[in-house]
């Protein structure tokens, strides 16, 4: 009755926070939840390279992202981040020159994209049955 009870404003939360229109799924409690975990967790981390960047013994200012993806596949901000600069990182690090299967560079750069989030939903949906067949959740299909 204790843990029903601790629950009931939170499920009151969720359901106003979906009742709300002209909301992202990123501004959501559970995004924000886990982007303030991270944020704790990594805190310290952060004072050292801070401290480490104020006495000049770092030679590059490293940028601190913590990625979040949902269960549906909703991306945070920082998860779109990531992605972009993975995208990019794959965009500038192809010749210019004719391939010679026939795709444009365009159309390969565009493909790496879409594969690259399918990947990561893929992943994510890959993780969660295996966490559910390890929980031993009926309804979960052995592979055969």
């Amino acid at each position: 009755m204790q843990l029903f009870k601790r629950l009931l404003p939170l499920t009151q939360d969720v359901h106003d926070f979906l009742e709300a229109k002209g909301t992202h799924p990123r501004n959501s409690l559970a995004f924000l939840k886990m982007l303030g975990s991270k944020t704790r967790r990594y805190a310290a981390l952060k004072s050292v390279v801070d401290r480490l960047i104020e006495d000049r013994k770092l030679t590059c200012q490293p940028e601190f992202l913590f990625p979040v993806v949902s269960s549906l596949g909703f991306l945070n901000e920082d998860m779109e981040k990531l992605l972009k600069l993975m995208v990019q990182h794959f965009k500038d690090n192809q010749p210019s020159t004719p391939r010679f299967d026939g795709l444009s560079v365009a159309t390969l750069k565009g493909r790496f994209k879409k594969e690259l989030k399918n990947s990561v939903c893929f992943a994510l949906l890959k993780g969660n049955a295996l966490a559910m067949n390890n929980q031993g959740h009926s309804g979960v299909s052995l592979p055969a």
